[in-house]
C-alpha cells in the first residue's frame, strides 16, 4: 500500500522554480521529460519509501536523483511521506542545510 505523499512549502517553491526555468529556457521536451521523471520517482517512493539511501547532504533524510540536475529529499514516517526539497545538484553542498 503506498503511503501519502505530504509537498513541504519549500519543496513546491524548488519545484515551482525549476518548472519556470525550464519553460524560459529549454523546450516543452525538457519539461515534460523531468515531469515523467519525477512522477515516476514520486511513485516508487510511496510504494517502496525505503528504497533510496539515507543522505550524507541532509541530516535524517533520504535522497533520490531525479535527473542530473536535480535530487528530492524526503523523510518517512509510518503513514506519509514528506517531500522536503528538490536540490540542484550544481549548487553548493554547504547550502543544503539552510
Amino acid at each position: 500500500m503506498a503511503l501519502k505523499i505530504i509537498w513541504a512549502e519549500e519543496a513546491d517553491l524548488n519545484l515551482d522554480s525549476i518548472i519556470k526555468y525550464l519553460q524560459s529556457n529549454w523546450t516543452e521536451k525538457e519539461l515534460k521529460n523531468f515531469s515523467v521523471k519525477l512522477d515516476e520517482q514520486i511513485s516508487l517512493i510511496a510504494q517502496f519509501p525505503l528504497l533510496y539511501k539515507q543522505s550524507k547532504r541532509l541530516q535524517g533524510a533520504r535522497e533520490c536523483v531525479i535527473t542530473k540536475h536535480n535530487s528530492l529529499f524526503y523523510i518517512v514516517d509510518k503513514a506519509s511521506i514528506y517531500i522536503l526539497s528538490i536540490w540542484d545538484n550544481r549548487q553548493n553542498p554547504s547550502k543544503i542545510n539552510k
